[in-house]
């Protein structure tokens, strides 16, 4: 039977014209071991599929844990969405995952233990896995740890991340004007840390995500994801200069610097070595290294696009 008290935790999970993954992943919250009681806010932002269906049909039924559907008037991305379920959901912390992704037994459990708002510690983020391991743009994005936070953790990724609830209220949530997946999560975590509140990260957070393998979803992921990157960055920090940003939100996590000849080497020397640690095929590995250069391009141009909105000069 599922738990009818008030939830420890609300698992946020917006989701569009994905009604098979969509069954995956709460078939794979089925299967959590060891977390706090929790609950799952779908928000379904219009799916044009049958995910209505999916879920009248999974509420219908026992699980082990409540469940809460959310079906706006309109299709308003992914930000709205998950403002949207923040804003119905009980749980004094709210976890952030996607409709394309499967959870490990262990994810939750651990996903939550590092916070710890007394210490200013308010988010944590996961590792994210490829579903299918073999696949060649799940690879790539593997090798480069493309939907996990960087080292300096300025900001987490919403594949795979939690909050504590009221700080994410007292931010205003993600930005709604970022309509398209990518950016809106580097935004709300740019106004925590303006904050003054910090992030952690735990590798044993696990999720799967299923990566589209494609050359087209490639581009137009990371043309939404440059662009969402380079307009909050504008939003936030205006026309301010690189060297005049907090060291950690400098063109190195954040803003990208020309791919100029001597970054070119750099670029390829770095992914080579990544590759190689990964135990890349070298024919793989030249393919990846020509992948990098062709998406850090598409970085630059739409994030200073994105920037532009709001740079004065």
């Amino acid at each position: 039977m599922a738990r009818r008290n008030k939830p420890e935790v609300s698992i946020v999970v917006p989701t569009y014209n994905q009604s098979d993954k969509l069954r995956r992943l709460l078939e794979s919250l089925e299967a959590v071991e060891g977390a706090p009681p929790f609950e799952v806010v779908i928000v379904n932002d219009c799916s044009p599929d049958d995910t209505h269906t999916v879920v009248q049909d999974w509420t219908s039924q026992d699980h082990p844990f409540p469940t809460q559907y959310l079906r706006p008037d309109r299709n308003a991305g992914p930000a709205t969405a998950r403002n949207a379920g923040t804003d119905k959901a009980r749980g004094s912390i709210v976890v952030y995952t996607d409709s394309d992704c499967r959870v490990e037994r262990g994810w939750l459990r651990n996903l939550v233990r590092k916070l710890d708002p007394e210490s200013g510690v308010v988010g944590v983020g996961g590792a994210v896995w490829p579903l299918d391991p073999e696949g060649f743009f799940a690879r790539y994005n593997t090798v480069n740890r493309i939907l996990e936070p960087t080292d300096a953790l300025v900001y987490l990724v919403t594949a795979n991340c939690c909050f504590i609830r009221d700080r994410v209220l007292e931010v205003g949530g993600f930005d709604e004007d970022v309509r398209h997946p990518g950016g809106e999560d580097v935004g709300m975590s740019i106004k925590m840390y303006q904050k003054g509140w910090r992030f952690a990260f735990d590798r044993e957070a696990v999720v799967l995500h299923d990566y589209r393998e494609g050359l087209g979803d490639f581009y137009r992921t990371w043309k939404n994801y440059a662009y969402g990157c380079g307009y909050v960055v504008g939003k936030y920090f205006g026309h301010v200069d690189d060297a005049d940003m907090d060291a950690v939100w400098n063109r190195y996590t954040i803003r990208p610097a020309w791919i100029g000849p001597r970054m070119t080497r750099k670029v390829l020397r770095t992914q080579h070595e990544e590759s190689r640690k990964a135990g890349v095929p070298w024919r793989q590995d030249v393919t990846f290294m020509v992948l990098r250069l062709f998406q850090l391009h598409i970085h630059y141009w739409f994030f200073r696009q994105g920037e532009r909105v709001f740079r004065r000069d």
